[in-house]
């Protein structure tokens, strides 16, 4: 759940060179969609789909999300229940579907879909790719016939966020989305591994589209569908201004998490939440640990009182006032969780009131405030908040209907008008202009690491010859070795500076350590394995994998 870097995993990265401004929020319950009918045939054998799309809900029941489709039975789409959130993709009578799950909705993921059935070898007319790398392990795979036609391409109706009279429609966010008539391309055509963080990163497309090919990249918000290539434009279906966002790949802004939540209906790209019922608890995608930052949530029902709070990011269970790690601020004008009783006595909130708070994990205070006004003087956070994971903002549903914004639209999904103010650093869009300092909860925002993840870290693979063996390419020498075979089924071999190269740890096996030498050395570039038949049997067909990591050295 918690966000430390902005850099180091998918969608959590500072702008390198290439900014993406914009994404399309797609809500299921609106039955949001873009369509198009192209007026002329394309190549209905050849064409690449790229899309990043970051989830919202995984609601029971639904089988499928639709990212892009041209009928019933072709196109992109996505599994949402909770337990299937798979990927399968469908095109001229073939299918790939996925055994990977894809259900984190804190993440961008990139998707690329390359179609191509005149290739001779069947195993290449579809290849699908996620965040740069092809996925080859697969629960279904029907090949297409050599030079099989789908409907994608042809004069029908293309549909993106909705699967025809199935419906099937998509809740969460799309951005940077490419289709190319004619050609079969690979990921390196729209994105890129970073040089130094190792993370799969968004970059230009240069190329050609062809007949049929578009670009939407959602910065008109008075024309959602608009081809900023050409003109093959899509008509939005269900959209509103408001739902251009400034959540992207390049910049990921916090939201509500449906993972990490006891209750409540989530929408609205994971930034509504309507509850019945009493003490329902939400925790966020971000936990900070330093910094300033600030964030805002309107009122939409109030049954009961609501609650803008926040708690420990390692906490769990309902958000009941008594217990330690959380503090809020409930609309009927009290404070709980100040380790030193309640402050009561404060402004009350009501429905379309804005409350908002500034949270300094710098200075340890906590202020929060009704429609632009300060309710209280800034009073110290908890101590269970500073450490761990650091705080996550956290929603307590009491009966009650909400829109929260950490800064990503003031328009609180169409509930106000919007007022545009950005952060300090030019970031988010706000109602109320956040206090002197106060940043979005985004990841552009989020301090640089002081860690290069592949100057402490990297696999290497290798294959088993004579003895001694010695194994380089790892970038460091290493203070700990994980080698495991990957041609048999043999046991895991740990070994550590610490206990030395006569030690080994066996973690499939209940002994401590064995003393048993497979490293016989750690190198300036790598390892050196002997011959224990764990890490190099000597025999030619024998593979094997080691992790390795530079720790106390």
């Amino acid at each position: 759940m918690a966000f430390t870097s902005r850099k180091g995993r998918q969608g959590v990265q500072k702008d390198t060179g290439y900014s993406i401004d914009n994404s399309l929020r797609f809500n299921d319950d609106d039955s949001a969609y873009l369509s198009r009918t192209p007026s002329s045939a394309g190549n209905r054998k050849t064409f690449t789909w790229s899309g990043w799309v970051k989830r919202g809900n995984l609601e029971t029941g639904v089988y499928n999300h639709t990212l892009f489709s041209s009928d019933t039975g072709t196109g992109i789409f996505l599994g949402t229940t909770p337990t299937i959130p798979i990927l399968q993709v469908n095109a001229a009578g073939g299918e790939l579907q996925t055994n990977q799950y894809f259900r984190d909705t804190s993440a961008w993921y990139h998707i690329v879909f390359s179609v191509d059935t005149t290739n001779a070898t069947a195993d290449d007319r579809l290849k699908l790719y996620i965040n740069g790398v092809e996925v080859t392990s697969l629960a279904n795979r029907v090949n297409p016939a050599l030079n099989a036609e789908g409907s994608t391409n042809n004069t029908t109706l293309h549909q993106i966020g909705k699967q025809g009279t199935l419906a099937r429609y998509l809740d969460g966010y799309l951005a940077e989305v490419n289709f190319v008539d004619g050609q079969a391309l690979t990921p390196a055509d729209f994105g890129e591994t970073d040089a130094t963080y190792g993370h799969w990163k968004a970059k230009k497309y240069t190329g050609t589209y062809g007949t049929n090919g578009f670009y939407l990249d959602f910065k008109n918000s008075g024309s959602l569908g608009n081809d900023a290539n050409g003109s093959n434009n899509w008509t939005p279906n269900n959209l509103a201004a408001t739902d251009q966002m400034l959540d992207s790949p390049t910049n990921n802004f916090c939201t509500l998490n449906p993972l990490n939540s006891a209750g409540g209906v989530i929408s609205e790209g994971n930034l509504k939440i309507t509850t019945s019922g009493t003490n329902y608890s939400t925790w966020a995608t971000f936990a900070v640990a330093s910094g300033k930052w600030y964030w805002e949530e309107v009122i939409l029902e109030n049954t009961t009182s609501p609650v803008l709070a926040i708690a420990a990011a390692d906490d769990a269970g309902d958000m009941s006032s008594s217990v330690d790690g959380r503090m809020g601020y409930q609309a009927s004008g009290l404070i709980f969780g100040t380790g030193s009783g309640n402050i009561t006595g404060l402004t009350t909130a009501g429905v379309g009131d804005i409350m908002s708070i500034a949270l300094d994990m710098d200075n340890d205070t906590v202020q929060w405030y009704v429609n632009g006004s300060s309710v209280n003087a800034a009073i110290s956070t908890l101590a269970a908040l500073q450490t761990g994971l650091g705080a996550s903002p956290h929603h307590r549903a009491n009966d009650f209907d909400s829109t929260y914004n950490f800064g990503q639209d003031s328009s609180f999904a169409g509930n106000k008008t919007a007022q545009g103010n950005a952060d300090g650093n030019g970031y988010g869009d706000f109602y109320y202009a956040p206090p002197t300092g106060f940043l979005a909860l985004c990841t552009q925002n989020l301090p640089e690491p002081t860690v290069v993840p592949s100057e402490h870290f990297n696999t290497v693979t290798y294959s088993s010859s004579t003895s001694p063996l010695s194994i380089t390419g790892v970038g460091f020498q290493p203070d700990l070795v994980w080698a495991k075979s990957r041609s048999t089924a043999d046991w895991h071999a740990l070994v550590d500076v610490t206990r030395g190269t006569s030690n080994t740890v066996f973690s499939n096996d209940t002994n401590a350590e064995l003393n048993i030498s497979s490293v016989t050395s750690f190198d300036t570039d790598g390892f050196t394995v002997g011959s224990n038949a764990t890490v190099n049997e000597q025999v030619s067909t024998q593979t094997y994998v080691a992790w390795n990591w530079k720790a106390n050295g």
